[in-house]
């Protein structure tokens, strides 16, 4: 095994999962770090290689892993997220088919949505956050959920309108430590400047 622990990280964001595991190597010594784009290849990797592991707090607790460490921007530890459109949504009801990005298992995904918008629509989930622009545009979905602090991202994209409606927040991403040496990587990551966090949203952990 090697010497240096393994960080797994499940949170999508404006990098690939192979950009987001170079960046955030860069700024961890000694740390290998692998981020991925499906969360089934998540969850079975993390009790196999995983020493610590960063994605949404209800994922790792519904694995069985305790949240040592929550992300916070300012003093809140939960984002907005908005319905993402090409056209006006005057009601959570219209949406019958939503694009989102596959952070956490179908199911809970499943719950978060119906939670947020009081409805259950088809769920479209993508192992990319970009390609739910792809959806909107060949009209595969009404709307995508996304947190609000990506709308630049998705502007940068695209040269037609977006239309942003806030329907609910949710948790920030959260640190757990997987096996012993996991503890020194969550320690790392909690020193990091919140310039080298704030891709994923996070200012600070707490």
């Amino acid at each position: 095994m090697s010497d240096r622990p393994r960080l797994c990280v499940m949170v999508l964001g404006e990098l690939s999962p192979r950009g987001l595991s170079r960046y955030l190597e860069e700024h961890l010594p000694n740390v290998t770090v692998e981020a991925f784009g499906r969360h089934k290849d998540f969850e079975r990797a993390i009790p196999l290689r995983g020493d610590a592991a960063m994605a949404l707090p209800v994922g790792l607790r519904a694995l069985g892993y305790e949240v040592l460490r929550q992300g916070a921007h300012g003093s809140d530890t939960v984002e907005p997220y908005a319905l993402m459109s090409f056209a006006p949504i005057s009601s959570s009801a219209d949406v019958k088919r939503l694009g989102i990005a596959g952070v956490l298992s179908r199911d809970q995904l499943g719950a978060i949505v119906e939670r947020m918008l009081g409805t259950r629509p088809r769920l479209r989930i993508t192992t990319r956050q970009e390609d739910l622009l792809g959806l909107l545009r060949f009209s595969l979905v009404e709307a995508a959920l996304v947190p609000e602090r990506t709308r630049d991202y998705f502007e940068r994209r695209t040269n037609r309108q977006l239309y942003l409606r806030r329907v609910g927040a949710f948790e920030l991403p959260g640190l757990a430590v997987l096996r012993g040496r996991g503890s020194r990587v969550v320690e790392q990551l909690a020193r990091l400047p919140s310039g080298v966090t704030r891709i994923l949203g996070v200012e600070r952990w707490i």
